[in-house]
């Protein structure tokens, strides 16, 4: 299913002006070498395959919590990918310090127009994405990712994970991932249709519990 609604979701210029200096960052920075397609192709697999996990644990009584982790993960991994393949990276980013950042790698994930496929509403969009949207572009992820898989001491006891966040909120979070994770991967890999069948076979896997 291809992208045939695009959510102009600009307006937060501190957020726009990070975006555009990180990208501006990554570009001066990432020396020039050619990636082949296969490197491409390992990518796009490794991600798709973060985001797969995700929405298996997120099916879980339990464990859902995790699939917050692995999703921000995916995230982090779309910003790589991005600065290797948009700049004709050379695989590796010794040089590049700002990579090595999860807020920087969680901000740069999602841009400042941010594409969703036709599978939601507008409405819906801003239900379900609008408020994941603009953590990311503003501050990230890095609480929800910690929160998610490791307990915390307190004057009563201990909270673990499946005590701090409800499960729909964790679905909402795994749909939206995938809608981010779908819109740069599309930018990055010339194999469109793996993209495409990969990301809607795990999105409607997350959707169909959620409804």
């Amino acid at each position: 299913m291809s992208n045939q609604v695009s959510i102009d979701a600009r307006g937060i210029q501190e957020a726009d002006d990070a975006y555009a200096r990180g990208l501006q960052y990554l570009s001066h920075t990432i020396e020039p070498q050619h990636l082949s397609l296969a490197y491409v192709n390992d990518v796009v697999r490794h991600i798709l395959d973060l985001l797969e996990t995700a929405a298996e644990l997120v099916n879980t009584d339990s464990r859902y919590p995790y699939a917050i982790f692995f999703s921000v993960t995916a995230l982090e991994e779309c910003t790589k990918a991005l600065a290797a393949v948009g700049a004709r990276g050379r695989g590796h980013f010794g040089g590049c310090k700002k990579l090595h950042n999860h807020q920087f790698k969680q901000c740069m994930s999602v841009s400042p127009s941010f594409h969703c496929g036709s599978r939601l509403s507008v409405e819906e969009w801003k239900m379900r994405y609008e408020e994941f949207w603009h953590k990311a572009r503003t501050s990230g992820f890095a609480d929800a990712r910690s929160n998610s898989i490791y307990f915390s001491l307190n004057g009563s006891g201990v909270t673990i994970p499946s005590q701090r966040f409800k499960k729909e909120d964790v679905v909402n979070f795994v749909l939206f991932a995938t809608e981010a994770v779908e819109d740069n991967l599309l930018s990055v890999t010339s194999d469109v249709d793996v993209v495409l069948k990969g990301i809607e076979r795990i999105w409607r896997n997350v959707y169909d519990h959620a409804v």
